[in-house]
Parts: structure tokens; C-alpha cells; sequence
């Protein structure tokens, strides 16, 4: 089986996309904990689920790339992500127990996101949002693209990025210049009007 290398566009695009999430949780880290309950504050409860369940895909997104691409191991749950990274000494031994804990998190706000108490949503975005950030950075390590300061990092040039990719692929063009040369020439110059009779 060939090995293929790590692809820094897809990870650059999940990172932007669990650096995002991130960034909307801490604006809500300080909020009390009865607006993290459906009863009294409903949009609230629904947007720090939705955040804490994107980013914690994006993150474990790239942890299932760098199984495939570096190691590769296929997985096909979230929570098999994080065992088999731990298993391969990819994530520091610290943050282990966590990474599984917070794989199992994800999965519950998925499929049971009623059996997700409002205090341990506050818990999570009041108290353990740096840890995700942690985890981020060492995933982002063991792509062997990283670390980057919190914020920072290829995700702000990940569009760019993404067309220099692309322009390799297909000789130098993207999708936007093919069209340019599929399209049919005009029969009047531009600018020219039809003449009335």
C-alpha cells in the first residue's frame, strides 16, 4: 500500500473551521450556567452545542487524516480517532484521558445531545476550551504542520493555499481559467452594438 502525504489544505481547512468554532466558545465562556439551558435560554444552549460539536468534528477530522494518511490506519467512529492516535504515542500522554472523553462528547452531542447536562456543556466551555486548544496544536504537530500560536497558523492563508494546490494539480489552471477556455468567442466585437435598420 503507497503512502500518501499529509494533504495541508484539508487540515488548514479544518483547523480554520475548529479555530472559528473556538473562537465563538470563548466568547462564551463567561456567560452563568443557566444560559446553558434549553429551558431558559434556548438559542444560547443550541449555539454552544452546535460550536462544541463542529469543532470538536474539525479537530477530530484531522486526527482521522493524519491515522490514514501518516499511519495508515482507517477508523470509521470518532472515538476510535482518539483510542488509536493515543495507542500510536501521537498525542501527548497528558492530554490522552481527555482526548477520549471529549471524542465521546462529541459523539453523545450527535446522537443524544438531551443526555448532555447544561452544567457539562458550561463545564466544557467555561473550563475546558483551552485543553481543546491543546489538542488542536498537537494534532496539527503530529500533521507536521505546527504548532501555531492560538489564532494564528496556516488557517488564515488556507484559500491561498488551497488555489496554489489546485494550480499544481491541473498544470498550472484553475477551474476558473478551464471555463475561460471552453467558452466560445463572442461573433461581435465587444462593446458593439447591433445596427438598426
Amino acid at each position: 500500500m503507497i503512502q500518501r502525504p499529509i494533504d495541508p489544505v484539508r487540515v488548514e481547512a479544518h483547523l480554520a473551521a475548529a479555530q472559528r468554532c473556538l473562537a465563538q466558545l470563548e466568547t462564551m465562556a463567561g456567560l452563568p450556567p443557566e444560559r446553558f439551558d434549553d429551558e431558559k435560554d434556548f438559542l444560547t444552549a443550541l449555539m454552544a452545542r452546535a460550536l462544541l460539536r463542529e469543532g470538536l468534528e474539525s479537530l477530530l477530522s484531522i486526527g482521522r487524516h493524519v491515522l490514514a494518511r501518516r499511519y495508515r490506519v482507517a477508523v470509521t467512529e470518532y472515538r476510535e480517532v482518539a483510542v488509536q492516535l493515543n495507542r500510536l504515542g501521537a498525542i501527548p500522554a497528558a492530554l490522552r484521558d481527555d482526548f477520549v472523553s471529549l471524542a465521546r462528547l462529541r459523539n453523545l452531542l450527535t446522537h443524544a445531545y438531551l443526555a448532555v447536562s447544561p452544567s457539562e456543556l458550561h463545564e466544557v466551555v467555561a473550563h475546558r476550551l483551552s485543553l481543546l486548544r491543546r489538542l488542536l496544536d498537537a494534532l496539527v504537530t503530529a500533521a507536521g504542520l505546527g504548532p501555531f500560536p492560538s489564532g494564528a497558523g496556516p488557517a488564515s492563508t488556507a484559500g491561498e493555499k488551497r488555489v496554489r494546490y489546485r494550480k499544481t494539480l491541473t498544470g498550472g489552471r484553475t477551474p476558473a481559467d478551464a471555463r475561460k477556455s471552453t467558452e466560445k468567442p463572442s461573433p461581435r466585437p465587444a462593446g458593439a452594438t447591433k445596427a438598426r435598420r
